[in-house]
């Protein structure tokens, strides 16, 4: 009887929150791995913010750096 008991609207949110979270990490570590910048991939990788941390390297450190961020991969004429 002394079982842990979740409630299914907080394991909806916890699912929800780590859905949420794989997300914004695949981009941040495809960003950090096609830059090259090591540093951040391994913190990123290590780290779990629930996707704090990866926004933050995707909206300022990536697109500081990177001039083509929000541009399409086609190359200007």
């Amino acid at each position: 009887m002394n079982e842990l008991q979740i409630s299914t609207s907080l394991l909806t949110w916890l699912i929800i929150l780590c859905v949420w979270s794989m997300v914004w990490k695949g981009i941040a570590l495809w960003k950090s791995a096609k830059n090259k910048d090591l540093a951040w991939f391994i913190i990123m990788f290590i780290i779990n913010t629930a996707g704090i941390l990866e926004i933050i390297y995707i909206f300022a450190v990536c697109c500081r750096d990177n001039k083509e961020c929000y541009k399409d991969d086609k190359k200007e004429k």
